[in-house]
This record gives structure tokens, C-alpha cells and sequence, in this order.
């Protein structure tokens, strides 16, 4: 059984179940999850998972068709790289996504860059800090251009247990 990305549509106030995407984004070998769309639409970030571990992929949009996914250049020699999240802060692109890396807080870290030249590079990878990440797992960062707030969820900080969900406020 492997882990698939499926594409939905809402028809009035139900979601329905288009099924899986091709195999463009859902190799057959490994399990793909957490795809997100850049803010303009032609990119698509997602995870992609083997026994080596998780790492970031994106396909990019063009003559109406997806291209096959690369390795985003942020995986580095990270041991998992996951959960992408990208928002466009103060015209400028970032992309979010924890990991578990050298000079990290603790476990899974919440980290970003700016996403240059349409996608083609990526700035510095900096690690979101203290104020964020804990001794344990932070995961799953959504950042909400409208109140320029980060959520996401960590099984540390002080809360109803396992993973709860947080908010801290800011920009990166």
C-alpha cells in the first residue's frame, strides 16, 4: 500500500473524491503527501517517502501539463524534509516545511527560505527558533498572510497532549 495524492472538487457544500493524480506526482514507488500550489499556481510542492526517508519534490506548470517532479534544493543532507508550505509575505515567496537537520532545536524543526527566481533557487535556509521550535517535534507550518501568523503543530509545548496545534505571530 502506497500513499497517494488525489485531486477533489466541491460541488455546492460537498467535496468529492476525483480520485488519485497521475503518476506524474504519485510515483508508485515511494508515498507522496502534503502537496501544496505556489501562490501563483505553477508549482506544486509535495513529500515524497521511502525507506531512505522523506524528502521535498516539486512539479512545475507549463504548456498546460505538469513537468516530472525534482528534489527541491532544500532537502540538503537532512534526514527527513517535509510538510511544504508556501506563502507570499511582503512580495516576497517563502517556502515553510519541517525537518529534521544539523543545528536544529531539537527533533522535527519548523524551517523556511525565500524561494527565488520563480523556483528556480532557493536563500538561506534558516531555522523559524527558539519562539517556534522545541527540544521535540514542531510539523505542519501554515503561515496566514492574513494575520501574518504561523500555526503549526508540536507534541512539546504545553498543551491538551500528543501534537496541539499553536500560533505565533510575525514574519519571517
Amino acid at each position: 500500500y502506497k500513499v497517494k495524492i488525489y485531486n477533489a472538487h466541491k460541488d455546492g457544500k460537498t467535496w468529492t473524491t476525483d480520485g488519485s493524480i497521475d503518476t506524474t506526482v504519485n510515483s508508485v514507488l515511494s508515498n507522496n503527501a502534503n502537496g501544496v500550489f505556489s501562490p501563483d499556481g505553477n508549482r506544486f510542492y509535495f513529500t515524497r517517502c521511502d525507506l531512505a526517508g522523506c524528502k521535498i519534490y516539486v512539479s512545475n506548470y507549463k504548456d498546460e501539463k505538469w513537468s516530472d517532479p525534482k528534489e527541491a534544493d532544500v532537502n540538503g543532507n537532512a534526514t527527513q524534509t517535509t510538510h511544504p508550505m508556501v506563502a507570499q509575505i511582503n512580495g516576497k515567496e517563502y517556502l515553510f516545511f519541517s525537518s529534521i537537520r544539523d543545528k536544529g532545536e531539537g527533533k522535527m524543526d519548523i524551517w523556511y527560505c525565500e524561494v527565488l527566481n520563480d523556483g528556480n533557487g532557493y536563500g538561506k535556509i534558516t531555522n523559524a527558533g527558539r519562539q517556534i521550535n522545541s527540544i521535540d517535534d514542531e510539523i505542519t507550518p501554515f503561515f496566514d498572510i492574513n494575520t501574518n501568523a504561523l500555526y503549526f503543530s508540536s507534541n512539546w509545548h504545553d498543551g491538551m497532549g500528543g501534537f496541539d496545534i499553536f500560533k505565533s505571530t510575525g514574519e519571517p
